[in-house]
């Protein structure tokens, strides 16, 4: 994009936020006595900086806009059609900046200059505001991510505002999926000292209804989640690339997904060794086996234990106490002792022998 217009000198505004920010901790804490509960300090203080970082930043992003009768984006004519205030979410918070829109003859979609220019996520984020969002909703619900907020102490997202972020990035990624996700994989710089690549494959029961997540007791189909992660000489792990799709018959998406990072990464580094590792389902091992290069199958250990449980809970009975020591003494053999797993079948061989039923 290539947008024309004019410049204006950036006024010097920060001496005056740091003089005011000087003026206001001196007035606020200059007579503080040490009876004075330190949380509170620390909170109030912090209110301080943020309020200077919002001021400052409302300044900066002002520069950004264009106050002229028209512009010119990507060698097409824009005509100013209003100039209001805009509140837009920062990462020290909310603030507010009159800027100007435009507007092509016979068009009816009006751009804003000012958020073109500072990257602004859909209307509304700056761009580190969005990626902070984006974060927390990746790992904790939107409601616990907007208490976490709050307790940070700098831009205090709503838990609706938090929830329809991703969805709204979501529906763009899905339009250019295919030219993202390339980007995406080049751009990743696979750790030096790596040693080794693993692959993983499983499934989550979801509820399902209407091909929405819903709670409750509802039909439930089985979404897909894989990772990528490299593991230095020693088998210390060094980064971890987690993945996910909805419920899609065989998880095609996903395993398609997972075979361009794998060839991604043994292209760049052809010295790495492959693992693959999945639980026991059939068509978990159909795809490592078949689809990506030779490399060494591994049961993972939570699911090989799990079926251990099985078969001790099958012997002896589910709710015996003998099923469950069983079940630690051979799972402590099976983890940690060099020859764990072959003592581990020798001894369900002589269980199956021993109780043929």
């Amino acid at each position: 994009m290539t947008l024309s217009h004019a410049t204006e000198k950036t006024l010097n505004y920060f001496d005056l936020a740091i003089a005011d920010l000087h003026a206001t901790i001196k007035a606020n804490f200059e007579q503080l006595e040490t009876e004075n509960i330190f949380e509170d300090v620390e909170k109030e203080l912090h209110a301080v900086f943020v309020e200077t970082e919002k001021r400052v930043l409302t300044e900066i992003l002002a520069q950004y806009d264009i106050d002229l009768p028209f512009v010119i984006i990507n060698e097409k004519e824009y005509w100013q059609v209003v100039r209001c205030k805009q509140s837009y979410t920062t990462a020290s918070g909310s603030i507010s900046i009159l800027r100007s829109l435009y507007r092509a003859k016979n068009e009816t979609k009006s751009l804003c200059p000012l958020e073109l220019r500072a990257g602004i996520v859909e209307g509304r984020w700056s761009p580190r505001a969005a990626k902070q969002a984006l974060l927390a909703v990746s790992q904790i619900t939107p409601s616990e991510a907007a208490h976490f907020f709050r307790e940070l102490g700098g831009m205090q997202p709503s838990k609706s505002s938090l929830d329809r972020l991703p969805k709204k990035l979501s529906s763009q990624w899905e339009e250019n999926k295919e030219n993202f996700e390339k980007n995406l994989r080049e751009q990743t710089e696979i750790p030096s000292s790596a040693a080794t690549v693993s692959v993983s494959l499983d499934g989550v029961l979801v509820p399902i209804q209407g091909n929405v997540v819903i709670p409750g007791d509802f039909r439930y189909e089985e979404a897909s989640c894989g990772t990528l992660s490299y593991y230095d000489g020693e088998g210390e792990p060094l980064m971890t690339r987690r993945y996910g799709c909805m419920p899609e018959h065989k998880k095609m998406t996903l395993k398609a997904f997972l075979a361009k990072e794998v060839d991604h990464a043994l292209h760049c580094r052809p010295n790495l060794k492959l693992v693959k590792v999945a639980d026991g389902a059939k068509d978990n091992w159909t795809f490592p086996d078949i689809t990506l290069p030779k490399g060494r199958s591994v049961l993972d250990f939570y699911h090989a234990a799990e079926h251990l449980k099985k078969a001790f809970e099958v012997v002896y009975g589910a709710k015996e106490l003998k099923a469950s020591s069983e079940f630690i003494k051979y799972r402590s053999i099976l983890r940690h002792d060099e020859k764990g797993i072959n003592k581990v079948i020798a001894h369900l061989e002589y269980l199956s022998r021993k109780h043929p039923k």
